[in-house]
């Protein structure tokens, strides 16, 4: 299964960082109302598993919020890889706003 993984540094407390991530998924749902769908997130600590359906495509990843920077992978179906691109451009735009000072 391909998979993208993006990093993001950051230069909040590693809590603050993972609820920033946390809330990322709750934005994301509301900014692309209607097209994300079934979100399912895990939080404990400082790791997380989420999966959530968009565009037909059952999409599943895994986050780790470490002291200086948040790395999120995803796994992608097969079928998704015509839109890797911008599921990557997009996990990294709304992940750099997320962690901002």
């Amino acid at each position: 299964m391909p998979k993208v993984v993006v990093t993001q540094p950051h230069q909040l407390s590693q809590e603050e960082a993972a609820l920033r991530v946390k809330d990322l998924a709750t934005r994301a749902t509301a900014a692309y109302q209607g097209q994300i769908k079934d979100l399912q997130q895990q939080m404990e600590g400082n790791r997380g598993t989420f999966s959530f359906s968009v565009m037909g495509f059952k999409i599943a990843g895994q986050v780790d919020v470490g002291p200086e920077e948040v790395k999120v992978e995803v796994d992608l179906p097969i079928a998704a890889m015509m839109v890797k691109g911008r599921i990557e451009a997009e996990l990294k735009k709304h992940l750099a706003e997320a962690l901002q000072g």
